[in-house]
């Protein structure tokens, strides 16, 4: 319907010779050089319209305006709801001419008449020339053209996307069988042939439609050709039922209708009171044809209760030209002859007739389904040993009549080959659950065809079937329609209803796998090293099973595959769990009934392997018999046995202090198999005499002569760390000492590695040793305190005398020196000190004519005061850090008769430190001549006799001194 839109006149157009206020039109002069065409500029607001037509009448497209012939030309200026006005001009070659659109005269609002116009190529409004309309009105109706039907077939109408209309329909769609209780569209056209033999929708025009009877149910059959026909009975009973359908159809809804008043369509004016609606008890409907910038009333929304059925094409109500109407019955089957008559002003153009049926279209729905299953519970759950599912697909027609309904069973999950319908054959019932019929199917298939005849509404075919399987798993299958037929409203071509149900087949599914430790599945050990291993028996499966056992056995050494028979002497199992039996390098757990493990549980089996001699050992395991399925195996585990070794070499091997030495730590990884994690270590040049160690001069490690690693000193030992050893690798600990000053002796150091694989792995070391050659120097100093003195046996101060020793190992020495024997001779004839002439370890009689001291006391001082540059003590035993000795515990003294007296010290004397040994109260006898009868004076030698050992090297050294003393 078309809303407010202005009355346009369709006579009187003014042109703008003989009216006020038209275009202005301006022609400029002619150019100096002449061409054949000429041009057009035209200037008007965006509302308004202009149609430029030739002499001819033809309309004159806005393309061509740039190089038009020359010649006489008119325009038309349209605005919606203005008096159109026309004007006049003239195309000269070579020439622009300018025509401005004028003021247009708005249309009054109480014109009484009503307008039909076409709408031309540019979309506007324009009033069909008076000449037609007379020609009309005189019974030449050739520049219409009107067109109405029910469906959009090939060959006849032709609908675009964009709702453009053309074509003449065929008689197949003026013609539909619709859906019972549906809202049907009829719809018609109204065209205009123009003078440029082009037809042009027409707006305003009316149509009026009536119901006129029931039309012959033959006509039905003409139009369904891929249906399959009635049988004879039941044509005769559905032609008596249409023929007494007639009333049933109706007039549902119309273009521009509904009975309300002044509610009016097409373009007419709303003052115009001239409604439209559906009457004559709904047998009638006038309708406008619609013009696109109105207001065109939609097709019906009703959908939910009574849907719109539209075979028409049209998509929209919203189309020049077009109108509509709809067509219902409240009956299964009903038929009716529409004719549709077309009106421009009041006279008719033409007519056309259609042959609407209702009757109810078939409604199928496809329902799968368990019935019943082996084990009871009807769930479709069962085991795959000897469980079966019954299914049944339930095919049913709740509409009208469907034949050759072609049905399928098909598997879409699951493995075909082990799945299978049982017994050969699938029963078909119907909705009583009858058996009507039975399909044979080959050994194991998975699904069948099927075609049934034909369903009425209500009935129903029901195919049972019962299938199994080989293998676990769910067995989904679909019961599919694919197509069927309606004598009514033809084939129905891949429909593809479908409904799935599932038979879900159970089973154990046994896994057995070998591991070590943190699921490893290799393991690194020393020969001997026992390792433990785990066997874990698992189902994967979704029903509970049994298995009869494990047996482990060695299956590959160092690569090359062992029999199950053969035992290796190298290799051995021990510690097996509960129910294990040993046999030669094989385990079997071999219970008296078989286990049972339910879905998702497992089983450990544990056991110990150990070799004696490097390389690789794997071995495998598996299951006793099972439930269902072949026993598994499982992978292999391998115990690789790997003997690292360690050497170390100290390089040069006797040295000074002072000087350095390096030591070489090499350990190697024998194993082609695996490499190997160790952490090195050397402990720094140890001397047990003295307590000392080494100076620690740096470190560095490399493996495979990669780039050097630096190691640092703590706590007297450099480490590695952690380091990996690749097979067949050697890892290269390098330790740099130095030889302290006034070292001396032998310095070992160990190095030892400790494999990540076995701490406790020996042999894990290697010691090697330096020498520092030794060098002691002693320092001996004797002195008396009163010289000299008198022969009276010390019978006055005079007759008695002080001697001090010294006895001092000197700080340049690199040795310690103890157990020394000191043999001193008071008051000797001789000045020279032969010690021990006769060898017996003694001082002869007769050397010290002297008294032996009335006491004697030994002091011992580490650190002496000392000439700085000559190195002599020049502190004496009242030095702060001296400290006297104990005898009898740190010394014994001898004396003999004749000045004689030997001390055995038995502390050590580092180097720099020193003994003080201090004689009381030694005093010479009357009997001593005053004369020395062995050098003629009155001189004699108080000596002694330093004998000590080193006790690093064990070397004997010794010194004297001597110290001469006047008598008188």
């Amino acid at each position: 319907m078309n809303k407010n839109i202005a009355l346009l006149a369709l006579t009187g157009v003014l042109t703008l010779a003989s009216c006020s206020g038209g275009p202005n039109v301006t022609t400029p002069p002619e150019t100096q050089n002449p061409v054949t065409t000429g041009s057009l500029t035209i200037v008007k607001p965006d509302t308004v319209t202009a149609v430029v037509r030739n002499s001819a009448g033809t309309d004159v497209a806005p393309s061509s305006y740039s190089a038009l012939a020359p010649g006489n030309y008119t325009v038309t200026f349209s605005r919606e709801g203005y008096v159109s006005q026309t004007a006049n001009f003239t195309i000269v070659a070579g020439q622009n001419t300018q025509v401005t659109a004028p003021n247009l005269t708005q249309n009054p609002s109480t014109t009484p008449s009503r307008g039909v116009y076409y709408i031309g190529a540019n979309g506007a409004l324009t009033a069909i020339p008076a000449a037609d309309l007379e020609a009309l009105r005189n019974g030449d109706a050739s520049r219409f053209v009107f067109n109405a039907w029910l469906e959009d077939e090939a060959g006849g109408v032709t609908v675009s996307d964009a709702n453009a209309i053309s074509g003449t329909p065929s008689a197949g769609e003026q013609i539909e069988v619709a859906p019972d209780r549906t809202q049907n569209l009829a719809v018609a056209y109204v065209g205009y042939r123009a003078a440029d033999g082009n037809v042009y929708p027409v707006a305003g025009a009316t149509v009026r439609w009536n119901i006129t009877g029931a039309p012959d149910y033959a006509e039905l059959f003409e139009d369904v050709d891929e249906g399959d026909e009635l049988t004879p009975e039941q044509q005769a009973a559905l032609a008596a039922f249409l023929a007494g359908s007639e009333g049933a159809v109706i007039f549902g809804a119309a273009d521009d209708g509904g009975n309300d008043t002044g509610f009016t369509g097409g373009i007419t004016p709303p003052s115009v009171a001239q409604p439209l609606s559906i009457s004559a008890n709904a047998k009638q409907a006038d309708t406008i044809t619609n013009y696109v910038g109105g207001s065109n009333l939609p097709f019906p929304a009703s959908n939910n209760t009574y849907p719109l059925n539209n075979a028409t094409g049209v998509t929209s109500a919203n189309v020049n030209g077009l109108t509509w109407t709809t067509l219902f019955a409240n009956r299964d089957y009903a038929a009716a002859e529409v004719v549709a008559v077309a009106f421009i002003d009041g006279i008719e153009i033409d007519k056309a007739v259609l042959n609407k049926y209702f009757a109810p279209r078939p409604e199928l729905t496809i329902d799968k389904r368990i019935v019943t299953d082996s084990d009871g519970d009807n769930n479709g759950v069962v085991s795959v040993t000897g469980g079966t599912v019954t299914l049944d697909i339930e095919v049913r027609n709740n509409g009208g009549i469907a034949t050759d309904i072609d049905v399928s069973d098909l598997l879409n999950l699951g493995n075909a080959d082990d799945y299978a319908i049982v017994g050969g054959t699938v029963q078909v019932l119907d909705e009583n659950g009858t058996v009507v019929d039975s399909i044979p199917v080959a050994e194991g298939a998975d699904g069948f065809d099927y075609t049934i005849d034909e369903l009425d509404e209500g009935e129903a075919r029901i195919f049972r079937f019962t299938v199994d399987a080989d293998a676990p798993g769910a067995y989904c299958d679909t019961g599919v329609i694919t197509s069927y037929n309606s004598p009514f409203f033809g084939a129905f071509d891949n429909v593809n209803l479908a409904d799935e149900a599932c038979a879900i087949f159970t089973a154990p599914q046994f896994t057995i796998t070998k591991t070590f430790a943190n699921g490893a599945t290799t393991a690194v050990a020393s020969a001997g090293q026992s390792v433990p291993v785990t066997i874990t028996v698992r189902n994967n499966g979704n029903a509970t099973g049994t298995f009869d056992g494990v047996s482990e056995f060695l299956s590959r050494v160092n690569g090359a595959p062992v029999p199950p028979t053969t035992n290796d002497p190298n290799y051995s199992v021990s510690n097996p769990s509960a129910g294990g039996v040993v046999t030669g390098d094989s385990i079997t757990w071999d219970p008296a009934t078989p286990i049972i493990l339910a879905p998702g549980d497992s089983q450990t089996f544990t056991f110990n392997v150990q070799a004696s001699a490097d390389g690789q050992y794997c071995d495998v395991a598996t299951t006793g018999e099972v439930s269902f399925g072949t026993a598994p195996t499982s992978n292999e585990a391998c115990l690789v046995v790997v003997t690292p070794t360690i050497t170390k070499t100290n390089n040069p091997r006797v040295l000074r202090p002072g000087q350095g030495y390096t030591s070489t730590i090499t350990v190697r990884n024998p194993s082609t198999y695996t490499p190997i994690t160790v952490n090195v270590n050397d402990t720094l040049g140890f001397n047990n005499s003295n307590n000392g160690y080494v100076t620690f001069s740096g470190a560095t490690y490399s493996v495979n002569g990669n780039p050097a690693v630096a190691v640092t000193s703590a706590n007297n030992a450099v480490s590695t760390g952690n380091v990996t050893i690749p097979a067949n690798g050697t890892l290269v600990l390098t330790v740099n000492s130095t030889i302290p000053l006034g070292a001396g002796g032998t310095y070992c150091n160990v190095a030892t590695f400790v494999p990540t694989f076995n701490p406790n792995f020996t042999p894990n070391s290697a010691r090697d040793c330096v020498f520092v050659q030794t060098n002691v120097a002693l320092q001996t100093q004797l002195t008396d305190t009163v010289d000299p003195i008198t022969r009276n046996n010390g019978a006055n101060a005079d007759g008695r005398t002080t001697y001090v020793s010294v006895l001092s190992n000197e700080v340049a020495s690199n040795e310690t020196v103890g157990n020394s024997t000191i043999s001193y001779a008071f008051g000797a004839q001789t000045g020279v000190v032969d010690g021990d002439p006769s060898g017996d370890g003694s001082v002869n009689p007769g050397d010290g004519l002297f008294n032996n001291p009335t006491a004697t006391r030994v002091y011992f001082d580490p650190t002496p005061q000392r000439d700085p540059v000559t190195g002599a003590v020049v502190s004496d035993y009242n030095n702060a850090t001296a400290v006297q000795l104990n005898q009898g515990a740190d010394y014994t003294i001898t004396s003999n008769a004749g000045g004689e007296q030997v001390l055995n010290i038995t502390r050590a004397l580092p180097p720099g430190a020193a003994f003080f040994v201090v004689h009381e109260n030694v005093s010479v006898s009357p009997a001593v001549p005053t004369t020395n009868p062995n050098t003629g004076n009155n001189l004699y030698s108080t000596n002694y006799v330093w004998v000590t050992r080193g006790v690093a090297s064990g070397t004997t050294y010794s010194a004297t001194s001597a110290e001469p003393t006047s008598v008188r």
